[in-house]
């Protein structure tokens, strides 16, 4: 009896403490991590936004000052109503073009007939002849 009294009262002195020492360095390293984190800036694509069309009521089928490549159904290229023949001749053309301008901006107007791939190739010929951006012109969509 004499031994259960005694553990029972060594029990009862017995204090359970919570050693802080780790969780001050594991809070010191989630510091250490967040402030080397915290500068990096996430980086993304540069967009722009399409801004709203101006006042002045331009011809629908060039815009002012602006070069525009038409492909129809059948696959024929057009630069500003000029037929061109192959991505070749189109190619060579936009490069004479922009050798005196200082804007190389295109707009690419492909039928809804054609298949995506066909206007990826007049886009990629575009750009070997050195426009920088090109716009992807669509049909106005009427809502009711």
């Amino acid at each position: 009896m004499t031994n259960r009294v005694r553990r029972n009262s060594v029990l009862r002195n017995l204090r359970s403490q919570i050693n802080i020492t780790p969780l001050i360095d594991v809070l010191l390293v989630l510091i250490v991590i967040f402030m080397v984190i915290t500068p990096i800036t996430p980086t993304g694509l540069n967009t722009e936004i399409p801004r709203p069309p101006a006042k002045i009521e331009a011809p629908a089928s060039q815009p002012l000052g602006q070069l525009v490549l038409t492909v129809d159904s059948g696959g024929l290229m057009t630069l500003n109503h000029k037929p061109v023949n192959s991505t070749a001749e189109l190619t060579a053309e936009l490069q004479d073009i922009f050798k005196t301008r200082a804007d190389r901006s295109i707009f690419v107007e492909g039928s809804r007939e054609l298949e995506f791939n066909d206007v990826v190739r007049v886009i990629d010929a575009a750009v070997g002849g050195g426009a920088a951006r090109i716009g992807l012109l669509t049909e106005v969509s009427k809502q009711n």
